[in-house]
């Protein structure tokens, strides 16, 4: 779970009730550790100080399991203190699956979706759809990750080949948990298998950050940083600031579906470009403390 008591939003998750969890988490013999790669559900967990990321380093699940499963390969939630940082977009309730095939879109979660389709693809087959009440989906088939101690900080390595079969692209990503917990570095990495290869065409690329509703995120020039920044300001109080390299960074519209009351207006921070097979987008979020009296 997350600092705020919640589970992450990742493939099919959607409302979720802290007390709940934390009545099960008390009948649990063995407590939670920081256990890197769960090795059934292909989660990642890193915790640095009072910050913990869970992020989603798994293949989908069989075909005959996959109606509820989404396109979030290596998305992340990110949780500081009892606050939401990043988030994904989640799965709407029954009353809202009219959102569900939305929800479900690698757009919707905190990754990169190159060529603006999803990294995974819907299965369409009528008594596949008939039994399981949903559509199913593949891919990626290979996803390959490692968690590393760097000098005290905690660092995950994975990637996937989901578009490779359509655009001949691969997603790499390197998330860098500081060891205080007060700074997370990212680099997403487009690249052909062949790594001398070049696309006849470049893809474009657009790299997701949502953030939970009740956060507020704003643009702002920094002198000592490069580009634009953003700045969010969560729910208790803390702010943060993201900045990038390499990429256009925007503030855009998002829909959070995993609100008790149904989904809900957001934003999401965006960074776009495009890729003719070797491109690396750095960034970083980065907790502001208060200034000292």
């Amino acid at each position: 779970k997350l600092g705020c008591g919640s589970v992450a939003r990742l493939n099919g998750m959607g409302v979720g009730y802290p007390s709940a969890l934390a009545t099960l988490l008390a009948y649990d013999s063995k407590p939670i550790a920081d256990w890197g790669i769960a090795p059934a559900s292909k989660y990642a967990r890193l915790e640095r100080g009072d910050a913990i990321l869970i992020a989603d380093v798994g293949s989908p699940p069989p075909i005959r399991l996959s109606g509820d499963a989404h396109g979030g390969c290596l998305s992340f939630e990110l949780s500081s203190g009892g606050a939401l940082v990043v988030v994904n977009a989640g799965a709407p309730g029954p009353a809202d699956s009219g959102w569900r095939a939305v929800s479900r879109a690698t757009a919707s979660h905190s990754t990169a979706c190159l060529g603006e389709v999803s990294s995974s693809q819907l299965v369409r087959h009528a008594g596949l759809e008939g039994l399981l009440g949903a559509v199913p989906l593949q891919l990626p088939s290979l996803v390959t990750a490692s968690v590393l101690d760097v000098d005290g900080a905690a660092q995950l390595t994975a990637a996937h080949d989901g578009y490779v079969a359509r655009l001949n692209l691969t997603h790499a990503r390197t998330l860098t948990l500081a060891a205080d917990g007060l700074a997370l570095s990212g680099c997403d990495r487009f690249a052909t298998p062949a790594p001398r290869d070049r696309l006849k065409r470049d893809v474009p690329y657009a790299v997701h950050f949502h953030l939970h509703p009740d956060t507020i995120c704003g643009l702002a020039d920094v002198s000592d940083t490069p580009g634009r920044a953003a700045f969010i300001t969560l729910n208790d109080g803390q702010r943060w600031m993201f900045t990038a390299e390499a990429a256009r960074l925007s503030i855009e519209e998002s829909v959070f579906f995993a609100g008790s009351s149904g989904p809900r207006p957001a934003t999401q921070i965006v960074l776009r470009g495009a890729t003719g097979g070797a491109t690396e987008v750095l960034w970083s979020l980065r907790r502001i403390l208060p200034v000292s009296p």
